[in-house]
């Protein structure tokens, strides 16, 4: 409840309506009853790994894929590489994408 309370006084304090902060509340509640979240990228078959991300592993063999099994770090890397690049000094440099999977009360990602 506390965290509750808290996302309410800052929603209101930074001008979001009655109505922008009830959805959003509401939006909270069905996505992590109000407790932090982080993404499982724990996947435990090749076969579930392609299920859940099937324009990732489409092109890779069964042994490829099968790397990536109970491997989170691994499948974070790949499946967030697009949100992990940055340029700098007009170098494009490559981050981990793991670091960016969804995380926090509605599992923002980015």
């Amino acid at each position: 409840m506390e965290n509750i309370k808290k996302l309410k006084e800052l929603f209101l304090k930074e001008g979001l309506s009655k109505e922008l902060t009830s959805a959003l509340l509401g939006n909270i509640k069905v996505e992590s009853n109000f407790m932090p979240k982080s993404e499982n990228m724990n996947y435990s078959s090749v076969e579930r790994l392609r299920a859940v991300f099937p324009s990732k592993f489409k092109a890779m063999t069964d042994v490829k894929v099968k790397s990536y099994v109970n491997n989170p770090k691994a499948l974070g890397d790949l499946v967030y590489a697009h949100l992990a690049q940055e340029t700098i000094n007009g170098k494009i440099v490559q981050r981990s994408g793991y670091s960016f999977r969804g995380r926090g009360l509605i599992q923002i990602t980015g």
